[in-house]
């Protein structure tokens, strides 16, 4: 707990005027046990509550007052006990006084002791930079071993993601690229970028600040979008903001409201919660479970799973070639990155295990190496890697996108119902790629904005997003986890005479994690075939 927060600060007045409650004691206790910065505030600010009664005495109250804050400022090592009780006599002492003079000294105090404590705030960093995944910075990068931000610091990010975590209890998280500056502790100002904000009741009046307008939160969780061309965007996801265009009439917006901000004016929109990233990705405390096929067999039908915690399990993770047709063939080996891989030649060839893939909305990653060629068919882009049924958000396809729907050749994941997250490097130039995507679980239902894309062990700019749920359902498809195969290819649509939807293109090292991967353990995954720790 920081000892200038909202919620302490009304602790420790309880403690000096004596009406704390039993559960705010306890509280209260349980913050200074804690915390060492809280138990020698706490101290200091009941030593001013017990020399006050002697600068009151004194004849010369303002020299008593300037000695006492003198003597609060060296007393770094106050017993918390020893105040208290020190604290406790002083404050039934002055009441019993019914001290009249209090005013003269008592401002004296109160000038000289804001004085010192609006200096000692203006030193304290207003937010530290909590985590961060996948960044690209802009010039110079802050500090992760001093994470403590100035104020007035400016972060520039051409990539990635970073969450700041403010004083007051405000969690932000910005998705690169970005351009802010730390006001203070209640305020951002937003230059450029993708921002979401989570305020506490201690965070309560946290604005975001732009050129154009100002977000006031009043309890909420909301994102702001600031485009270079100066279009504003506010999203409220919880709670309720006040938005104020600059020569506009204030706008309250509740949750599920949204708001376009211009110099035209302020138009009313659809909230598109799945635009904004709201939760940092997520950390699995067990031990890590993943399969990992190698190729590295020099021959055969079979590849084996090296990976570990799903061998011996509920079905068998080795992965068998497979061929769909009479005229098609096998995959072939080939030489890969590490050893050998596995080609596709895109004519009906795939393969299969029994392994059913991730389910539901757990957190998973699926990274591989492949190389997609230059001349990449329509149907040939889709199924390097796939697992679900086929119906409404059920399924998780890996692809190099060959649609009409966004960029083509990028790195493509879908869900069957349209839903996909398309990045922005294209793979179609003959040449080896370690590609990665990452689903993490986070607070909300709506988990569109918690999937992440890596090429080349960079985090990929999105390009097109449109994800609006993920529930992969694993036990109604009728097979296990494909490769080189279009998950929509399934035998109903084979004997309705659509056409062959088979990869084309060569893969190698394949991992399916159930967990999300955090970005250095996709590089190290990449530099040195290293599997997840």
């Amino acid at each position: 707990m920081n000892p200038r927060s909202m919620q302490w600060q009304i602790l420790a007045a309880g403690a000096v005027e004596g009406n704390l409650s039993k559960e705010e004691m306890e509280q209260l206790m349980s913050i200074c046990a804690e915390s060492a910065e809280a138990r020698h505030a706490l101290g200091r600010l009941l030593a001013v509550d017990r020399l006050l009664p002697l600068a009151m005495e004194s004849a010369e109250g303002s020299l008593a007052a300037r000695e006492a804050v003198m003597r609060i400022e060296q007393d770094e090592q106050v017993s918390m006990e020893m105040a208290w009780k020190t604290a406790e006599r002083a404050r039934r002492w002055l009441w019993q006084r019914r001290l009249k003079r209090v005013g003269t000294a008592a401002a004296a105090l109160a000038v000289i002791g804001l004085g010192a404590w609006w200096l000692a705030m203006w030193q304290v960093a207003p937010a530290s930079v909590m985590r961060s995944e996948g960044m690209v910075w802009v010039g110079t990068p802050p500090s992760f071993t001093e994470p403590d931000l100035a104020r007035g610091q400016r972060l520039q990010g051409a990539n990635g993601l970073l969450e700041l975590g403010f004083r007051n209890g405000a969690r932000v998280v910005l998705e690169g690229p970005f351009d802010v500056e730390l006001r203070d502790e209640t305020e951002i100002y937003l230059r450029q970028g993708r921002i979401s904000v989570r305020c506490p009741s201690s965070a309560y009046g946290f604005k975001v600040v732009t050129e154009q307008a100002e977000v006031v939160d009043l309890g909420t969780e909301f994102c702001v979008s600031l485009e270079e061309e100066g279009k504003m965007e506010v999203h409220v996801l919880e709670g309720a903001v006040e938005a104020k265009g600059f020569g506009h009439a204030k706008t309250t917006l509740l949750a599920g409201e949204a708001v376009r901000l211009s110099k035209a004016g302020v138009k009313r929109m659809e909230v598109d919660a799945s635009a904004f990233v709201t939760d940092m990705p997520s950390r699995k405390d067990e031990p890590i479970r993943f399969i990992h096929w190698s190729f590295d067999e020099p021959q055969g039908a079979v590849v084996e799973d090296r990976g570990r915690g799903f061998i011996g399990g509920d079905s068998d993770t080795r992965l068998l070639m497979k061929q769909f047709g009479k005229k098609a063939e096998e995959p072939k080996r080939t030489a890969g990155v590490f050893g050998g891989g596995l080609s596709f030649a895109g004519d009906g060839g795939y393969a299969e295990t029994e392994f059913p893939g991730i389910a539901g909305n757990q957190g998973r990653s699926i990274a591989l190496w492949v190389r997609v060629p230059k001349d990449v068919g329509v149907y040939e882009g889709h199924g390097i890697v796939s697992w679900g049924t086929v119906s409404g958000p059920r399924a998780w396809q890996l692809s190099a996108n060959t649609t009409t729907e966004g960029l083509k050749g990028r790195l493509r994941i879908g869900t069957y119902d349209g839903g996909c997250v398309i990045g922005t490097t294209d793979l179609r130039d003959g040449q080896w790629h370690h590609v990665a995507v990452v689903m993490y679980a986070g607070s909300r239902p709506n988990l569109s904005t918690n999937v992440l894309l890596y090429v080349d062990g960079k985090k990929e700019t999105v390009s097109r997003r449109t994800l609006t749920e993920i529930q992969t359902n694993v036990l109604e498809a009728g097979h296990g986890v494909w490769m080189g195969r279009n998950i929509v290819y399934t035998d109903e649509a084979a004997r309705k005479g659509a056409p062959k939807m088979f990869f084309r293109g060569d893969v190698d090292e394949v991992f399916i994690v159930d967990a999300a991967l955090s970005q250095d353990q996709i590089v190290r995954m990449m530099r040195n075939n290293e599997p997840p720790g």
